[in-house]
């Protein structure tokens, strides 16, 4: 063969080989060592283990087999994380048994959402267990995000958080309105008072009820914070307000209530969007989803201001201002509670 021919016979073959690998890429998988293999496999792209995670024809029996023993092994690889989409998207029920365990055991929050998704309702116990274990934010509020799914309430209002009335700096919480319908703007205020013998500053002025404001629903529905923009301030004094011996310090932030339609980003085309209504500051520096839009809804819930600061001391160092001036003590304030409606419906 000469070299012509070589190289034609080269080519084709080359093209042979590319079509056998997209089809079985394309083609269901029945045994379970192939789909393992292409699942672990490093050389196949996301895409193709995306396409396949998206499936949502029933799993086999022998699919199930191996993916449920992938998403035991969350360090083996990537292979996991198809897994789980492919029994999420495959509404694999029973699968949820096995999802619940790994959740507690490696505080994943893509398997705090599986359950959600799935609808399981016994992996409400392993949610709460992985809440009570203090996990990051971003599990935390995964795990918060899947009980809301599976129509569970949140704990009652917090009755070891009372107001703060042994201290020498009183907090008090208020608002301009406290029935509002969908849409409306208002300010909330917060006054600290300074009754101690000496000048105090506070941390995190500029962000206070960023940092420190808390909002619980009096309904017991899970009230997600949502973070819509990202703010980076160089350090200056403006973090640390002073409040002089016998004078208070007032915070006011401009707030309105919206129906938004969060973006999540985790599983984007896996999590349907659904629209919630938000309390929010204007300036979007903070923002809470306190629960699914449905027409005529009405929402209550409770504010409170929890100062409980955490001492930036490199700033603190730049700016030259000692540790001790700034106010480290955990104070509570008192509860506010907002009533929300949409227009039309009566205010009682």
């Amino acid at each position: 063969m000469n070299k012509l021919g070589f190289f034609f016979l080269s080519v084709l073959l080359l093209g042979l080989a590319e079509t056998v690998f997209a089809q079985a890429a394309e083609q269901p998988m029945t045994s379970p060592e192939a789909i393992k293999s292409f699942l672990v496999n490093p050389s196949i792209t996301h895409s193709q283990k995306w396409a396949y995670a998206r499936a949502v024809s029933p799993v086999t029996p022998p699919e199930r087999i191996v993916l449920q023993g992938l998403i035991q092994d969350v360090g083996e690889g990537d292979g996991w994380y198809y897994a789980l989409a492919r029994l999420v998207s495959a509404n694999d029920y029973e699968s949820g048994a096995v999802m619940g365990p790994v959740l507690c055991e490696k505080t994943n929050r893509y398997y705090a959402l599986a359950l959600g998704l799935l609808g399981y309702k016994d992996g409400a116990k392993y949610l709460r267990q992985t809440l009570l274990n203090s996990p990051p934010s971003f599990v935390a509020h995964a795990c918060q995000f899947a009980l809301r799914l599976l129509g569970e309430k949140d704990k009652p209002l917090m009755a070891d958080e009372p107001k703060t009335l042994d201290t020498s700096f009183p907090v008090a919480l208020s608002a301009s309105k406290t029935n509002l319908f969908l849409g409306d703007s208002f300010y909330l205020q917060s006054e600290i008072e300074n009754k101690s013998s000496h000048v105090i500053r506070l941390v995190e002025g500029r962000q206070f009820f960023n940092q420190y404001l808390k909002v619980k629903s009096i309904d017991g529905e899970f009230v997600l914070p949502i973070t819509l923009a990202v703010f980076d301030y160089d350090p200056d004094v403006s973090m640390f307000p002073l409040i002089e011996m016998g004078s208070a310090l007032s915070i006011t932030n401009a707030c309105v209530v919206q129906v938004l339609e969060p973006k999540r980003t985790e599983w984007v085309d896996m999590i349907p969007s659904r629209k919630t209504v938000c309390l929010m500051s204007e300036d979007q520096s903070w923002c809470y989803d306190i629960g699914f839009y449905e027409p005529q809804k009405t929402f209550d819930v409770e504010l409170t201001i929890v100062y409980e600061p955490v001492v930036p001391a490199n700033a603190l160092k730049r700016l030259g201002m000692a540790e001790n001036t700034v106010l480290q003590e955990r104070i509570v304030s008192n509860p506010l509670r907002l009533h929300i409606l949409e227009p039309g419906v009566r205010k009682d």
